[in-house]
């Protein structure tokens, strides 16, 4: 047993461990998951279609498929008639508590290589107008691969576009994020450059009772993969990590991350 003296007493280490409380101290908390709403992995566990981080559960509307993607499995044949989707009623939009900050974090791939125009996590109302934001991409005839964030505020909105050139049908990191705080709008693909727009005003989320929906209104079919959406304006320290290096997470590397 050690012992020690502190003037005329001698304790054992254990008596001054029992005293200070002891023991190893409490492990960093996961910092990848606050305000996540949450992470569909396109698994056929828990499902193709239930989220990894809270269960929420995509409707399908025709026949989205799965193949072999970027981490594990990935959501295949997505396009205007084969797309998912999420009510409101889910807390979808409840982004920020109102206020309207929120991130949208995707592996994409367009497997043709076609030119084309697509709608990875948009609001769209019964008129298949985009409502509170939307995230887009599209290759053009030249070959070059753009994804762009939007958030509406009524009949107004503000953009913010990334691009890649030569694109050769690989998978593709897209960030689309908004800052209400700063009314900051930004676009990044893997770990390149942010391109960030600020607008003048700060618009909060929509509640009109229009569905979320991935896919629908596309030109083109393309597969997603790990795709996750925020309550939140994910820092860029933080999207890199869920980047990590080009090789993406699983969700289980996401609730471990500790920075």
């Amino acid at each position: 047993m050690a012992v020690h003296i502190i003037g005329n007493n001698i304790l054992d280490t254990a008596h001054i461990q029992a005293q200070s409380g002891g023991g190893s101290p409490a492990p960093p908390d996961p910092v990848l998951l606050p305000d996540l709403f949450e992470m569909w992995e396109y698994e056929a566990s828990p499902g193709l279609l239930v989220g990894s981080h809270a269960a929420k559960v995509l409707t399908e509307e025709g026949d989205v498929t799965s193949i072999s993607g970027k981490v594990g499995q990935a959501a295949s044949g997505v396009d205007d008639a084969n797309y998912l989707s999420i009510g409101e009623a889910s807390g979808v939009g409840t982004a920020d508590s109102g206020r309207g900050s929120w991130t949208v974090l995707a592996w994409v791939r367009v497997p043709g290589l076609e030119e084309c125009s697509e709608n990875l996590l948009a609001k769209f109302n019964e008129a298949f107008d985009a409502t509170d934001f939307g995230t887009f991409f599209q290759i053009d005839s030249g070959g070059n691969f753009t994804i762009l964030a939007t958030k509406y505020g009524g009949s107004d909105s503000i953009s913010a576009s990334a691009s890649v050139a030569s694109y050769a049908g690989q998978w593709v990191f897209g960030m689309a994020r908004y800052d209400a705080d700063a009314r900051t709008i930004s676009a990044r693909i893997n770990n390149g450059t942010v391109q960030s727009t600020t607008a003048a005003n700060s618009w909060p989320a929509i509640t009109d009772g229009s569905a979320f929906t991935f896919g629908a209104g596309n030109l083109g079919t393309f597969n997603v993969d790990q795709l996750m959406l925020y309550h939140r304006a994910v820092p860029d320290a933080q999207v890199l990590a869920i980047y990590n290096g080009g090789s993406g997470m699983t969700y289980a590397q996401v609730a471990a991350y500790t920075g």
